[in-house]
């Protein structure tokens, strides 16, 4: 049973304290808020600031690909525009880059007018947006947090981050390790 126990935590250990953490949060912040994909390698800075520049860079250059793939599922270009879905792209707009258009107006205009409205208004949108949400990932305490965090939820250990602060990834396993002997025993 130590076995096992063990390997969930040096598991664990590795991927909160690993490096790559702070900017896999970040990635997955993005997908989950911007409904933009941006992969934790693409996410670079050195302070908040450029981090934020960083992600606006990659949201702007990442929506003019989504505004290419989701055109082609709501407007084929060789059909009246009678038969396009211009309810759901005027929805996936609203949802996505948070614009108000209507469908008469998208009836209007011709697919690469669309197109590069939508390109504009997906870049004023990224330019816009508030991205402070990534401010606690950048933080040095937040991977330790969110190692005790697990530590609690998962084996019911009360520890304080401030616990793993400056060790190695070997000694925040023992400190874990060493709590959860303790309970186990009690229990």
């Amino acid at each position: 049973v130590m076995r096992v126990l063990r390997d969930s935590v040096e598991a664990n250990v590795e991927r909160f304290a690993s490096s790559e953490y702070p900017a896999k949060c970040i990635s997955e912040w993005c997908r989950s808020n911007l409904d933009i994909p941006i992969e934790p390698d693409r996410i670079r800075g050195d302070d908040i600031e450029e981090i934020q520049e960083s992600i606006r860079r990659r949201a702007i250059s990442e929506s003019r690909e989504q505004i290419t793939t989701s055109l082609g599922e709501y407007i084929i270009e060789d059909a009246p525009p009678e038969e396009w879905d211009v309810r759901g792209l005027s929805e996936w707009a609203q949802r996505t880059f948070n614009v108000n258009v209507t469908q008469n107006q998208l009836r209007k205009m011709d697919p690469a007018e669309i197109s590069d409205w939508l390109t504009d208004s997906a870049q004023k949108h990224f330019e816009s947006v508030e991205l402070d949400g990534i401010a606690p990932y950048l933080e040095d305490s937040y991977p330790r947090a969110m190692l005790a965090e697990w530590s609690r939820s998962t084996f019911g250990i009360e520890l304080a981050s401030d616990e793993l602060k400056d060790k190695s990834a070997g000694e925040m396993v023992e400190t874990i390790m060493n709590r959860l002997t303790e309970t186990y025993e009690k229990r």
